[in-house]
This record gives C-alpha cells, sequence and structure tokens, in this order.
C-alpha cells in the first residue's frame, strides 16, 4: 500500500470515528461518509466502489447508505446511459445550513426561557437569568458566524 492510500485509510477512519462518537453514527455509516468526504471526486463513488474500498457486506453498506440518505448527509446522481447511483457527501453549505437550523431553534429556546425566567424569577435567581442572557448572545453571535460562513461556501460553491 503507498503512502498516500494509508494517509487516505487513516482520514476515512478518523472521519469515522468523529462522525460515531459526535454524531452517533454506526461505526459503517460514520465509514461511508469518511469515505465518500475523502474520495470526494466530480463523479462520486458507487455502492459497489464502497462495498470493495470498506470491505462490508452489500446489506450492510446499503441499509447505512439509505440512512445517510434519508438523514441528508450525502445525495446521489445518475449519468444518463448509466443504471449506477454515484454517491457524494452533502455539500459544505447544505451541511451548515443543519447546523444553522439547530442554532436557530436552541436560539427559540432560550428567547422563550428567558420569557420564563423573566416572568417567574425571584431574589436568588439572578444569576441563573444572567448566565442565560450570557449563552442567549453566545447563540446570536454564532447564528450570525455561520451565516456569514454559508454565503462564503456558496459563492465557493457556485463558481
Amino acid at each position: 500500500m503507498t503512502d498516500i492510500a494509508k494517509e487516505r485509510e487513516g482520514l476515512v477512519e478518523m472521519f469515522g470515528v468523529h462522525f460515531e462518537k459526535y454524531w452517533n453514527f454506526s461505526p459503517l455509516s460514520g465509514r461511508i461518509l469518511g469515505c465518500l468526504i475523502v474520495w470526494n471526486d466530480a463523479k462520486g463513488l458507487t455502492f459497489d466502489d464502497l462495498v470493495s474500498t470498506l470491505g462490508a457486506s452489500k446489506s450492510s453498506v446499503s441499509t447505512n447508505l439509505n440512512l445517510l440518505l434519508k438523514i441528508g448527509k450525502i445525495e446521489y446522481y445518475t449519468f444518463p446511459g448509466d443504471r449506477k447511483k454515484y454517491y457524494k457527501p452533502s455539500s459544505f453549505s447544505d451541511r451548515m445550513q443543519n447546523h444553522l437550523q439547530m442554532v436557530i431553534d436552541e436560539k427559540k429556546m432560550v428567547e422563550r426561557m428567558i420569557d420564563y425566567k423573566n416572568k417567574t424569577v425571584g431574589d436568588g435567581e439572578c444569576a441563573s437569568l444572567e448566565l442565560i442572557k450570557v449563552y442567549q448572545e453566545h447563540v446570536i453571535e454564532f447564528e450570525k458566524f455561520l451565516n456569514k460562513t454559508i454565503q462564503k461556501l456558496e459563492k465557493v460553491e457556485n463558481k
């Protein structure tokens, strides 16, 4: 195995462990997504490419591909005259949009919590309300940051 192939294999494994640890993906789902990110070429990878590269059973790869498609982490393309599906990771901007939606939802919860605390806060709870307001500032700034990042990504993706 060449040094490049070893590095690629290490990156796929690193991504797989990351997605398993932080996104609660199954080990194979994480490795599939990692493989698609690392091997991200213009055409994408076929089902057979993934089975061969990952050394997993066809049924396991199929199940995990369907899960990743369902949750919007990957997409597939077809080409005229070719019956195969070519899989690619969702675009960076789409992935950031998912993060942004979580932040927007969290911002709504924090706003509602502040409204509730303003109505019910007692003398000993001012620090609690203050902590929530500091967190609210963070969420608002993070939302702005994500929006700027998405704009930059879309600009590059649409070149």
